[in-house]
């Protein structure tokens, strides 16, 4: 097997927010790295060094806190539309959704 076939069958499929993945793309291009190494890296100092590790996890837990009051908000608004309209913003994609949150300002 060769190097190349190695490295591409030890990699796995990650799901991360397009901003995100910019942020990523962007930071590993402007330091020459390699955008898995650079990931691979960013998990290892993560696990080794125990305030870069309490810093991670103190901003995710307070990321997902905000999604959470986000998401309550969005559905006690939702919960005041007429029946209609909340069964058609149920039928909306995704994608359809977030387009339409996001025309709106929201």
């Amino acid at each position: 097997m060769t190097v190349t076939k190695k490295i591409a069958d030890s990699r796995r499929t990650i799901v991360v927010t397009l901003e995100t993945g910019n942020k990523l793309k962007a930071f590993s291009k402007k330091n020459g790295l390699k955008l898995y190494e650079a990931i691979d890296s960013l998990v290892d100092v993560a696990n080794e060094n125990e305030d870069f590790s309490k810093a991670v996890i103190k901003l995710t837990k307070d990321r997902a806190k905000e999604k959470e009051v986000d998401r309550e908000i969005f559905s006690q608004k939702v919960g005041k539309l007429p029946s209609a309209l909340q069964a058609k913003l149920k039928s909306l994609s995704a994608d359809d959704l977030a387009a339409l949150l996001e025309k709106a300002g929201l």
